[in-house]
C-alpha cells in the first residue's frame, strides 16, 4: 500500500548542516527584500495654509517691550492646524511658538531704551525645520526713559487745635495757573460768625499762580465738601461729595441726589467730555451723565468703586473705560471692571489677593494699578509686579501717568513713587503723609492728603 506523507516546505532535518539551511533560505529573503523595496513611501502631508502671506506689524512699543501682531493673510478657511513661526530680531532668532491661525499678538521683552530694532518672522515647515514663507521687515524704536529730577514744595492747612482735623481728597490740575484741590480745610476765625463756634469751613484750595487761595462750595444752604474733581474748564468742574455737583464759575449746584436712604455715594470721577461723564462709589455705585440726564448703571458688585479710569481709542473712536474695586479695609471682593459702550459691565482678570485702589492707562494694551504695589496688565491678559514692597512698601492710594514711561503713584506713610519706563525712583525727602490722591500734566505733579490733622500738598515739578 502507498502511503502518502505530508512533507512541509522546509524540512529541517537534524541532519542538515546550518550552512545548507542558510543557502536554502536566501532566496526567499531576497525575494521579500526585493518586493519590499519596490513600495513607494506614502507621499508627505501637504503643508497647511499653502497660499496665505505671513505679515508682522507693530501694536506698542514702550521703553523695553514691543508688542508685535502676525498675521496670516489670504486666508480662505482655518484647518485647526499650528504652526511654528520664529520671530528674528536684528537677523537673530528671538522667539520660536506654534501659532494658530489667523493672527497673534506678543510680546518681545528685554530691550534698551531708545533704541531702534528690525523684526521678521518667518513660517517652518511643519514637517521639519525648512523656511516656507517669510514675512515682512518693520523696524521701531522704543521709548527712551524720562527724567526722576523733579523739585517739589509741600503746603499743609487748618489743623489747629480746636478746629477739626482737615484733609484733601482729590485734586485736578486745569493748568500750572490754576489747580484745584477739594476735601475738607478747618481754620480758627474767631471773628467769624460762619457757624458760631470760631472757625470756618473749606471745601477747596485753588492754586492761582502764586499761592493757595481757600474757597467754600455752597449748594443751597449746603456747605460741600468733595472727594472726587474733574474739571474741563475753569468754568465746568464736577464734584463728587454723595452726591453729585457741578461749578459753572460763579455757582455751585446740587445735579443728582444720592438715595438717602441708603449708604450709596459717589466718590470719584471720570470724564471724556461735558456730555459724557461717569461717577462711581460706595455700593457698586456707577452713574453715568450724557450732558442730559444721569443714569444709574448696573455694575454687578455692592463693592467700593475706588477709582475710574478712561480714553478714547484713536483709531476707533471707542472708549475703553476701567473702574479699580476693593474695600477700603481690605475686606470682600477685590476686581476690575469694564464698562462696555453699551453701558453694560464686563470684568478684567485680577489677582484676587492685591488690593485695587487705583487703575491708569493711555493705551488699552497696557494698563497700570495699583494698592498693593503696581501691577501691570498686558497683552498676555495676565498682571505683573512692577513693584513690591522694595518700592511701595505701604498701600498705594492713586495712579496718574503722561505716558507709560512717565507715571507717579502716590499712598500712605508718604509713599511717592515715578516710574521713568525702566526704574523707579521713590522720593524719601518728601513729607511723610498719607496722600490720597494725585494727578499729572504738563510735567507737574500734585498730591493731596493728610497728616496729624493737617491738609497737606505736595507740588513736584520737572
Amino acid at each position: 500500500m502507498l502511503i502518502l506523507k505530508k512533507i512541509p516546505l522546509f524540512h529541517l532535518s537534524p541532519a542538515l548542516p546550518v550552512s545548507r539551511m542558510a543557502q536554502r533560505l536566501f532566496p526567499v529573503i531576497l525575494l521579500l527584500s526585493l518586493m519590499t523595496s519596490c513600495q513607494e513611501p506614502p507621499p508627505p502631508k501637504p503643508e497647511p495654509y499653502p497660499n496665505t502671506v505671513l505679515h508682522l506689524e507693530a501694536l506698542q512699543v514702550n521703553s523695553i517691550e514691543a508688542a508685535l501682531k502676525i498675521t496670516l493673510t489670504n486666508l480662505d478657511s482655518l484647518t485647526g492646524d499650528t504652526l511654528p513661526i520664529v520671530l528674528k530680531r536684528d537677523g537673530t532668532a528671538v522667539q520660536a511658538f506654534n501659532f494658530i491661525p489667523p493672527d497673534t499678538s506678543l510680546w518681545d521683552e528685554g530691550l534698551e531704551p531708545d533704541r531702534t530694532y528690525t523684526y521678521t518672522a518667518y513660517r517652518q515647515s511643519v514637517h521639519n525645520s525648512a523656511r516656507v514663507d517669510s514675512s515682512n521687515s518693520i523696524s521701531l524704536t522704543t521709548m527712551d526713559t524720562t527724567s526722576h529730577d523733579f523739585s517739589f514744595e509741600t503746603f499743609t492747612f487748618g489743623g489747629e487745635v480746636g478746629t477739626g482735623s482737615s484733609s484733601l481728597y482729590d485734586v485736578a490740575i486745569i493748568n500750572e495757573n490754576n489747580i484745584w484741590a477739594v476735601g475738607e480745610i478747618y481754620v480758627p476765625d474767631p471773628d467769624s460768625s460762619w457757624n458760631g463756634t470760631g472757625w470756618k469751613d473749606y471745601s477747596v484750595a485753588q492754586w492761582d499762580g502764586e499761592e493757595w487761595n481757600l474757597k467754600v462750595l455752597q449748594a443751597g444752604s449746603e456747605n460741600v465738601h468733595p472727594r472726587g474733581i474733574w474739571a474741563f474748564s475753569e468754568n465746568d468742574i464736577w464734584f463728587a461729595s454723595g452726591s453729585i455737583y457741578h461749578w459753572d464759575g460763579e455757582n455751585t449746584s446740587l445735579e443728582w441726589l444720592r438715595d438717602i436712604s441708603s449708604s450709596e455715594t459717589v466718590e470719584k470721577i471720570w470724564g471724556s467730555s461735558p456730555e459724557n461723564i461717569y461717577f462711581v462709589g460706595n455700593e457698586g455705585t456707577i452713574v453715568h451723565y450724557d450732558g442730559s440726564d444721569f443714569t444709574r448703571l448696573e455694575s454687578g458688585t455692592e463693592q467700593t468703586i475706588q477709582d475710574i479710569w478712561g480714553i478714547r481709542e484713536s483709531n476707533t473712536g471707542e472708549e475703553f473705560i476701567l473702574c479699580a474695586v476693593s474695600h477700603p479695609l481690605g475686606y470682600g471682593e477685590r476686581k476690575i471692571l469694564r464698562i462696555l459702550p453699551d453701558k453694560t459691565i464686563d470684568t478684567l482678570p485680577w489677582p484676587s489677593s492685591r488690593w485695587a485702589n487705583s487703575i491708569w492707562f493711555n493705551q488699552k494694551m497696557e494698563i497700570f494699578s495699583c494698592g498693593t504695589g503696581v501691577l501691570r496688565y498686558g497683552y498676555d491678559e495676565q498682571w505683573h509686579e512692577l513693584a513690591g514692597e522694595t518700592i511701595t512698601p505701604a498701600f498705594t492710594e492713586s495712579i496718574r501717568g503722561q505716558h507709560n514711561n512717565d507715571i507717579f503713584i502716590v499712598g500712605d506713610y508718604g509713599v511717592v513713587v515715578h516710574y521713568n519706563g525702566l526704574h523707579f525712583k521713590r522720593y524719601t525727602e518728601v513729607p511723610n503723609a498719607l496722600y490720597q490722591a494725585c494727578s499729572y500734566r504738563d510735567d507737574m505733579m500734585v498730591a493731596v492728603g493728610q497728616r496729624s490733622g493737617r491738609a497737606v500738598i505736595l507740588r513736584m515739578s520737572r
